[in-house]
Parts: structure tokens; C-alpha cells; sequence
């Protein structure tokens, strides 16, 4: 990044020592645009000629877009007051000009009393590669009204005042303007580093309620919150990222460490994006574990947001869903890892009076409580809600907990190696997801089974997970392994409006589990008249292959170009006639009308 900063040199050596280079022509009786160079780390009311708040005040009084280079090399700048209010619609542009080697960023300091730096009211401003230390705030910089279009700060570094401060101290602030007339639209901050604040970065759209949503997005992304470039640790701040009042904001791609509070809050700002950001540093023999004191994501009332790709260490909870945070779509988000005290201190997601989310493919490992908690259920109660194919494992107790009240879980029975029998309390339309793990993990998806509401019971047949086709690593043929391990228990919910919570553990049954593998061809796949799929002529590559045995091997030449083969392998129980299954392991969001039930077999599949 710094390398990229060097890119702008300026010729020092055509500066004249004792003033401030100011590249301004009279044209035809207009100012044009000019570059300022500041010469001096002094400042005073009224500004030295070469100061920082000398090219400021200037900048705003020529009708065009300015840049403001500091150099490096010119030590730090300690201001007495904040920097006169940026607003001139053309904008200006201060940034760092490295002249010395190793680049450093110029340094703009509050000496622990000035309330903050720069207040910017207009469009098209840009704060590049400054380092700005010891304000006192409200804030560090300032963007406000709804005249403050596409502002931009990045490369910035931002650092906090020492110890406890008396009041909350924001690194950066985005407001809607004190009149109510409307929110700066279109502002990102990008690649800045946080550390020592009581709020890093604050969108606040309260002063102007009932605003509809900017034409453009307020952008967070690429930071790095109490992280240095490097990956240590620096001074945590309470909050990271908080919104208030205001949408769209994307949180994309930020790193974190420790927050007292939370690392990301929504409140009453539907339709975010929360995307790819590395919320927690796990712990190693220089790092302690760092994450968040409260939710590392925390959503109130705000609605239709999105929260996706996140990887959360470390925490008190991953997830919040409060208080009308409703069609939540959170998908894909890996809370805790496999090694042991990297997951939240308590539950994984908490949810608490939302309703209409969609919790799907998300990976919590080693929580503290449940992998999901519902404390309380939405008003109104008939909203649908949905938890379908997460991978929960290494908890206390449940993987999933649903609120007081909610429809029970399924009660598991007659677990065969090739199937499972469900019992509901009543007899229910909907769908049931089947797990395999540890004691009361959701840790391994067996698939889903549809309930047409007529039986109270009904029976789901096991899938074979976890098919690896690879070419052999000592021979030349094709490789197919399966089922490293079988799991010792399943668990399972059941969704009709909203999903249960994970039923009590079943102890798995592997007594006499066999595979059979064989081999087809694509092209000969078809829809079966009798619901099932024909797949044609095959070849049996084995028969009653135990769990953990060699892999198979199949040794026919591959398939010819314009062909392709497929592997299928299926449970049965050895000294069995009764053949195995071919129901997939399918999340219930993606069953649909998919084929469910035994599969067809064909000529040259295995025997009894």
C-alpha cells in the first residue's frame, strides 16, 4: 500500500524554502484549481502562510477542486483548533506526500483538547494517508448534510486518546444534518486503521427520521479495527462500526479484534450488507484471543439485512438478531473454528424477538451456549422463519434452542444403519433435517425428509456423505473413498412455519454397515415413470465395502471425450438382501421438489 503512496512525487527542490507553494493563475479573471503545499507544522488564528489551516482556508475560496499535500517529513502538525469547515462544492483533496524513505504518514494532532480535525459539508472531498492522534471529539472528522456527496477517507490511520476518556470519542462520523434536511450520501471509508475509540466509525441518521434510502450506499469497507497492517494487536475500541438510523451501509471486508461492546451494530437501518469481514484474532503464542465483549454483528430493528461470508472469532455471541430485526438473511458465516476456545463465550446466534430470517450454511463451532438460541418469539408469531443446514458442533448442550413455547423438535427412534424413524407430537406438514455428530451435534447433514401431515411418524433413509472422487495416488486408476468417520449420534429439527430446536441425541447404528460402489454414465440418467431415476446400464466396482476400508479402485480407462462417468455408492446392511439407499443429503431450503425415496437400480448394478 505505501508502495502505491509513493506514486506522487512532488519536486521539493523547486520550492522556495520560506513559502508555500501555491500554483494559482489568474484566467481570464477566474481562479483555477491549485495544489498547496504545506511547509510548515505550525498553526495559530490566524493561520501562518504554509499551514495546514492556511491551505484549508484557501482551498474554500477559489471556486475549484484542490489538493493539499503534507509532507512527511515535516513532523507532526499540532492544531489548536479544528480546521476550518470544508464545504466548497468542487472539493479538496489533502493527502500525504511521501519525501522520505521509510514513507511515513503526516501526523495531525489534538494534544488531548482540540474536539476534532476536519468538518467536511461538501461533495467530492478526500482525506488520503493522514495519521491523526489525540482528539478529544465528539469526533475525530466530521462528514455532514445532505450536500455531502461522495466523500471519500482512505489509507487514514486513526488513534484514540490514552486511558478512559469522559466522554464517547468517535474516530469518524457520518450525520444527517442538525436541521433534519438529509444524510451525506455516497461516503466510503476504506483501508483505515482504528484503534482507542469509543466508536471508530459512526453513521447516524437520526437527526433526519424518516429519510428514505440514499441513492447510493455508505461503504466501510477494507478496515483494520485495533489491527495493525501487520496483524498485531493494537488499543481496542468499544464499537467498530455502528449505524444508526440510516441505509443502505455495506460492511465489507474489515478486520477486528477486541470491542468492549460489538464489533458491527445496525439499529434501525434495514437493507445493510454485513459481507466478508474477519470479526476476531484467534489465539496464539503471541496473540491472545481477541473479539468482541458483546455480539460481534448485532441487528436491532433493522430489517432485510444480510449478513454473509463472516468469519467471527472469539466473542461473547456471533450474531444478534434483537428486538424487530426481521427477514434477516444470514448465510454462509463460520462463527468459532475447530480449535477449541476460538467460538463465542456464549450462544453462537442469538435471537431475540426476530422473525422472518433465513439462517442457512452457516458453521458454528466450540459455542459457549447453544449453537442457536431463541429466547423469545416475534410479534407477530406467525411469521416464517427458517434454520436449515448449518453445521453446529462442539457446544455444551443443544445445537439449536428454540423459544419457550415453540413447536418441539422430532423425537428420533429406530435408527438403522440405513435409516431413521421420526415422531412429531401431532401429525404436521413440513420438512425434517437429519445430523450426524458428537452427543448433541448438528455436525454432519444426513439430508432433509418431506411430512405430508398424515402421520405422526414417518421414516427417513440415510444418505451416503462425504463421496471423494480423486485419481489414485499410488496407481494410475480412479480413487472413491467414503465416510472417514461415522457419526456416533443424530439429532434433528423439524420446520413447518418456523424450525424447531435439535431434537434430544439418538445413538447412531453402524453394526453392519456396507457400501456398494458402481459406476454409470452420464448420459444415461433419466427421469423414472415410477418417481424414482433410471440410471441405466452400471458396473458394480464393489460390493459390501466396510467403513474405513482401502478405497476403491476403478482401473477402466477414463471415459472417451464428449462421455462422462458418475460414482454412486450406497448403504446396506452386510448379510442383508435389503439393498441401501439413494436419498441425498439435501438441505430443506434446496429440496423442493426433488426426488426423495429408494433409488432405481439398474443392469449390472450390485446384488444382495
Amino acid at each position: 500500500m505505501l508502495a502505491r503512496w509513493t506514486d506522487l512525487p512532488i519536486p521539493f527542490h523547486r520550492i522556495p524554502a520560506a513559502v508555500a507553494c501555491v500554483a494559482v493563475a489568474a484566467v481570464l479573471g477566474r481562479v483555477v484549481a491549485a495544489d498547496f503545499v504545506v511547509t510548515t507544522s505550525a498553526d495559530a488564528i490566524p493561520p501562518p502562510v504554509g499551514s495546514l489551516r492556511w491551505a484549508i482556508e484557501k482551498s474554500q475560496t477559489n471556486g475549484e477542486r484542490d489538493i493539499v499535500k503534507i509532507r512527511s517529513s515535516l513532523g507532526t502538525i499540532h492544531l489548536v483548533a479544528p480546521l476550518p469547515r470544508i464545504q466548497e462544492s468542487p472539493g479538496v483533496h489533502v493527502l500525504t506526500a511521501f519525501d522520505v524513505d521509510p514513507p511515513s504518514l503526516a501526523v495531525i494532532d489534538g494534544g488531548g483538547s482540540v474536539s476534532g480535525a476536519f468538518s467536511i459539508q461538501g461533495g467530492s472531498n478526500r482525506l488520503q494517508d493522514l495519521r491523526f492522534t489525540n482528539f478529544a471529539g465528539p469526533s475525530v472528522v466530521t462528514i455532514s448534510s445532505n450536500a455531502a456527496l461522495d466523500n471519500t477517507i482512505d489509507g487514514c490511520e486513526f488513534q484514540g486518546l490514552p486511558g478512559p476518556v469522559a466522554t464517547p470519542v468517535a474516530a469518524v462520523r457520518v450525520e444527517a444534518s442538525v436541521d433534519g434536511t438529509g444524510m451525506p450520501v455516497g461516503t466510503l471509508v476504506s483501508e483505515c486503521q482504528f484503534s482507542g475509540f469509543s466508536q471508530a466509525v459512526v453513521v447516524d441518521g437520526s437527526a433526519a427520521p424518516g429519510a428514505p434510502p440514499a441513492s447510493e450506499p455508505t461503504v466501510i469497507s477494507h478496515n483494520r479495527f485495533g489491527l495493525d497492517a501487520s496483524g498485531f494487536l493494537l488499543d481496542g475500541n468499544d464499537q467498530a462500526v455502528t449505524i444508526i438510523e440510516h441505509s443502505p451501509v455495506n460492511v465489507l471486508r474489515n478486520t477486528s479484534a477486541t470491542t468492549s461492546d460489538w464489533t458491527v451494530s445496525l439499529d434501525s437501518s434495514p437493507g445493510g450488507l454485513v459481507k466478508e469481514n474477519e470479526l476476531g484474532v484467534a489465539p496464539s503464542s503471541s496473540v491472545v484471543c481477541a473479539g468482541s465483549g458483546g455480539p460481534a454483528v448485532r441487528l436491532i430493528g433493522s430489517r432485510d439485512v444480510e449478513v454473509s461470508d463472516n468469519h467471527i472469532l472469539c466473542s461473547k455471541n456471533g450474531l444478534l438478531l434483537g428486538s424487530q430485526a426481521h427477514q434477516a438473511n444470514v448465510v454462509g458465516n463460520k462463527i468459532g473454528s475447530s480449535d477449541p476456545g476460538t467460538g463465542t463465550t456464549s450462544d453462537g446466534i442469538l435471537i431475540d424477538a426476530a422473525g422472518g430470517y433465513r439462517i442457512i450454511g452457516n458453521e458454528i463451532s466450540n459455542s459457549g451456549g447453544a449453537g442457536i438460541h431463541v429466547t423469545s418469539s416475534p410479534s407477530p408469531s406467525n411469521v416464517s422463519s427458517v434454520m436449515s443446514c448449518n453445521i453446529i458442533r462442539g457446544q455444551p448442550g443443544a445445537a439449536i434452542v428454540q423459544a419457550p413455547g415453540s413447536q418441539p423438535p422430532p423425537v428420533l427412534s429406530s435408527a438403522t444403519p440405513l435409516s431413521l424413524k421420526l415422531s412429531l407430537a401431532t401429525p404436521t406438514v413440513g420438512k425434517a433435517e437429519v445430523y450426524g455428530g458428537e452427543g448433541n451435534d448438528a455436525g454432519l447433514l444426513l439430508g432433509s425428509v418431506q411430512s405430508d401431515g398424515s402421520l405422526a411418524s414417518f421414516v427417513h433413509q440415510l444418505p451416503v456423505t462425504n463421496l471423494m472422487v480423486t485419481p489414485g495416488t499410488t496407481t494410475h486408476a480412479t480413487e472413491i473413498s467414503f465416510d472417514d468417520v461415522y457419526p456416533s449420534a443424530h439429532v434433528a429439527t423439524f420446520t413447518s412455519h418456523e424450525t424447531s430446536g435439535t431434537s434430544d441425541p439418538l445413538a447412531a447404528n453402524s453394526q453392519g454397515l456396507a457400501f456398494d460402489v458402481v459406476r454409470g454414465k452420464v448420459g444415461n440418467l433419466a427421469p423414472s415413470s415410477s418417481g424414482g431415476v433410471d440410471l441405466g446400464p452400471l458396473v458394480c466396482l464393489a460390493s459390501l465395502v466396510p467403513p474405513g476400508a482401502l478405497p476403491v479402485f476403478d482401473f477402466d480407462p477414463p471415459p472417451p471425450p464428449g462421455t462422462a462417468y458418475f460414482y454412486l455408492a450406497r448403504r446396506r446392511s452386510m448379510g442383508s438382501p435389503r439393498l441401501g439407499t439413494y436419498d441425498p443429503a439435501m438441505c430443506l431450503v434446496d429440496l423442493g421438489d426433488a426426488f426423495v425415496g429408494p433409488r432405481k437400480p439398474g443392469a449390472g448394478d450390485c446384488g444382495p
